[in-house]
């Protein structure tokens, strides 16, 4: 993940029997948007898996392990403290949040953002400016379709996508850490504005190696 020590983001599986890689295809059109009235047909497809290896690392190391999942909320209706409970136990090194209404990415259903637990806050951004600041971080935009105009300008933010970054300059030890932590809850401000209004939150946790008795 871009961590400033390599050796922190190795995933050692000298130690499991089985490790599986399981995609799951859709259909063509799922690519594109519920407004789409066209028909996209996949005559076939091939997925091509690349891997990198590290060699010579010690026998019985431990590392720490990266685990990513989603939770889903739905939004029924405006609220100024939309809760969406978080795991505790781990550390988190970012989440990310993505807003869709009706099947498609919109920025009209966050205005802020409030990541605590209990009195602390740890986040609390406004969500257009979090999306300027991962613009300019993540380079996150949809590009134009003309390339002879100027771009820096025109190119539009990436909708929908807000990204909470803890460890901006690639030391784990920047980690949100709530192995002490009793509850972690984001605490957003929503609006409302289509009919299945839907906030998918991706944690991205570090779960830390067990310690030899």
């Amino acid at each position: 993940w871009d961590a400033i020590k390599p050796i922190d983001t190795l995933f050692n599986s000298s130690e499991l029997s089985t490790l599986e890689l399981i995609v799951t295809f859709a259909a063509g059109i799922n690519v594109m948007t519920t407004a789409f009235n066209g028909t996209i047909t996949v005559d076939s497809a091939t997925l091509y898996v690349a891997a990198i290896e590290e060699v010579g690392v010690p026998a019985g190391a431990k590392f720490m392990v990266n685990k990513e999942y989603s939770i889903r909320s739905l939004v029924t209706a405006a609220s100024t403290r939309h809760q969406i409970r978080l795991p505790v136990g781990n550390l988190y090194r970012s989440i990310v949040l993505k807003t869709h209404s009706d099947g498609v990415n919109v920025n009209t259903i966050l205005s802020n953002i409030t990541l605590q637990s209990g009195t602390d806050v740890f986040k609390n951004r406004l969500a257009a400016h979090l999306q300027m600041e991962n613009r300019v971080s993540y380079q996150m935009e949809n590009p134009i379709a003309n390339d002879t105009v100027n771009r820096y300008y025109l190119e539009r933010l990436l909708d929908g996508y807000y990204v909470l970054e803890f460890v901006k300059d690639g030391r784990l030890t920047e980690c949100l850490d709530t192995t002490k932590l009793s509850s972690l809850e984001l605490i957003l401000d929503v609006a409302h504005p289509g009919t299945t209004d839907v906030i998918d939150v991706y944690p991205c946790e570090i779960v830390l190696p067990a310690v030899a008795a």
